[in-house]
């Protein structure tokens, strides 16, 4: 399966999720929400050139097709220091909703249990 199409299932799943997650009433904590009715999906990438490119149109693409999900995308460095600034935030509590991982980093994931 090619990158582009993992990545537009991934946002099908994670939209999914965010939109029907939940149970808890009232305005949620931090900074200010997006659109009535939407749902703001924080996108972590290291992608650079190509890759970069077709994530960006994608999400793109799926944020002027619907009004219910909003992806942001959000650079965070190259590939070791988007695993680092990852872990850190699973302290924190401060996740993002996608992370795109190299192979190797989503598998120490995976077996850290995170």
């Amino acid at each position: 399966m090619n990158k582009a199409l993992i990545f537009l299932m991934l946002l099908i799943v994670a939209a999914g999720l965010a939109a029907c997650g939940g149970g808890e009433e009232g305005e949620p904590e931090g900074s200010a929400t997006p659109a009535a009715g939407s749902v703001e999906i924080n996108f972590w990438h290291s992608e650079v050139a190509s890759n970069l490119d077709t994530i960006q149109r994608l999400a793109r693409r799926f944020n002027a097709e619907q009004d219910e999900v909003e992806v942001k995308m959000a650079f965070q460095g190259n590939d070791e220091e988007t695993m680092l600034k990852f872990m850190a935030s699973l302290g924190s509590g401060d996740v993002p909703a996608i992370i795109y991982l190299a192979e190797v980093d989503a598998q120490r994931v995976m077996d850290s249990g995170a």
